[in-house]
């Protein structure tokens, strides 16, 4: 082939390379043509389970207190899983405090961890956590102190709520 192209004069090489691109344009023209035509689009349907989080609070215990004439403390269990406490504070001091101690058991499939207190309470009453466990891994317990402290008061009911969040690898 190369003859062809080196045995004519420069008029004829210069045809001759010309005929070739022309042609190699013409040919990836077809073929991103018949690439276009051959696409098509589709779409996918389909459902993506990552786990389950779920966290039962297994019992709470009442480790220390102070600063009160009286206290009661009844955590009621349904089926081995705390539903609700009771505590019964009388005092005439200022402050008071609580330390209460819950096992929680990781049911799901996913790590935990507990990321926070939500608390409907009065400003009298206040309420943090002081130790919690940084991973609670799947089929596991782990231990979370919550320090309730606070003024004079009287008939007070609040409600509080330990926040659990997936644990991501990596982070």
């Amino acid at each position: 082939m190369s003859a062809l192209f080196w045995k004519k004069g420069k008029k004829m090489r210069f045809f001759n390379l010309a005929l070739v691109l022309t042609v190699l344009i013409l040919t990836l023209g077809v073929m991103g043509a018949g690439y276009a035509a051959w696409t098509q689009k589709f779409t996918v349907e389909g459902n993506i389970t990552t786990g389950q989080l779920q966290i039962k609070i297994k019992d709470a215990v009442l480790e220390s207190s102070a600063g009160h004439d009286s206290l009661s403390f009844t955590a009621h269990q349904d089926n081995g899983v705390v539903e609700k406490i009771d505590m019964n504070v009388a005092t005439y001091a200022n402050p008071y405090q609580a330390v209460i101690v819950f096992t929680v058991e990781n049911t799901g499939t996913v790590p935990a961890a507990c990321s926070g207190l939500i608390k409907d309470a009065y400003p009298e009453i206040k309420m943090e956590i002081v130790e919690v466990p940084d991973v609670i891994a799947p089929g596991t317990t782990g231990q979370i102190k919550v320090k309730i402290s606070g003024s004079y008061c009287q008939n007070l009911n609040f409600s509080a709520f330990l926040k659990f969040e997936q644990v991501i690898s990596g982070k």
